[in-house]
């Protein structure tokens, strides 16, 4: 009986020994792992404040190419009314030559 009574106390012992190891062990693990999970936050963190960086740049591009894209076709209409304008100028000078032409012609035949 003694001897039972002996062992069961070595391997209550033993038992709690490998309960503090295993508690040991899992404290351990939980601050690496509390670590890594530190780490990841600061680098989501950093990584959303880049990304949000790179977004106002874009958007600041885009109105600014916007605003170019607003000019150039301001321009453009521009160069159609001058067109527009320099074929009316055009066709008014056609007629004053056909008009000059036609005055030349009656001149010469009041000439002759």
């Amino acid at each position: 009986v003694g001897a039972f009574l002996l062992g069961v106390a070595y391997e209550s012992s033993a038992s709690g020994s490998m309960q503090a190891k295993l508690e040991g062990l899992r404290a351990r693990d939980s601050q690496k792992l509390q670590g890594q999970i530190d780490e990841m936050r600061t680098t989501l963190k950093r990584l959303t404040s880049e990304n949000e960086k790179l977004i106002a740049a874009q958007s600041d591009s885009s109105k600014k190419h916007e605003s170019e894209i607003r000019a150039c076709e301001k321009k453009l209409r521009d160069a159609h009314g001058n067109v527009a304008g320099m074929k009316a100028r055009e066709k008014e000078l056609l007629d004053s030559k056909s008009e000059l032409e036609d005055l030349n012609q009656d001149l010469e035949h009041e000439k002759k």
